[in-house]
């Protein structure tokens, strides 16, 4: 994009983030990040919530929190949701690396239980 003279906007990047983070590409959304802060988009919401979700889907929560953290301007909803479905989603991961095998029913009953 950027050879044929176009250079991104936030939209165009906030969507490379996201594939990133649906492949866990951890070091191609760290080099979109640079590029982000570089070209001075990084007070962007949509794009910082973009770098929280992709760090956290690739098991960075330190990086994720970092951003979350730096966020000039929050999204009073968005913002924390997305910082907590992060590291749900790293430790659902976790878990079923370990062998367990996470469905309603167990949700469910464990809910139930309350355990």
């Amino acid at each position: 994009m950027e050879r044929e003279g176009v250079s991104p906007n936030c939209f165009t990047l906030s969507s490379v983030v996201a594939a990133c983070a649906n492949l866990a590409g951890l070091s191609c959304g760290q080099q979109l990040h640079g590029g982000i802060v570089r070209r001075g988009f990084d007070g962007n919401l949509a794009l910082a919530n973009a770098l929280i979700d992709m760090y956290a889907k690739c098991g960075n929560i330190v990086d994720s929190r970092k951003v979350f953290d730096e966020m000039s301007i929050r999204d009073k909803v968005g913002a924390p949701i997305q910082w907590v479905y992060g590291v749900l989603y790293v430790q659902v991961q976790h878990m079923k690396e370990a062998g367990y095998v996470l469905d309603l029913d167990c949700l469910i009953h464990d809910l139930e239980d309350g355990t």
